[in-house]
């Protein structure tokens, strides 16, 4: 059990450390490039994450279910 909670703390800690680093990083790039620019970034960088959920839909379900179906095959 002591390795689950380890593992568990330490991908808790990844994640929080992500965060934080990621808030110093997109301050530093808002105040570099002002707010016109920086709007512009933040706006693309939304459409993208927009693009990405919306790429994967069902894809990594059906690639899975093509490996297993050929894997039965082989």
């Amino acid at each position: 059990m002591s390795k689950l909670i380890r593992n568990i703390t330490s991908f808790t800690g990844a994640i929080v450390i992500q965060k934080i680093i990621s808030f110093f990083y997109f301050t530093f790039l808002a105040r570099s490039l002002g707010p016109s620019l920086a709007g512009t970034y933040f706006l693309g960088l939304s459409l993208v994450q927009i693009f990405l959920a919306f790429s994967d839909l069902g894809m990594m379900n059906y690639l899975i279910r093509l490996q297993i179906y050929y894997a039965m095959i082989c």
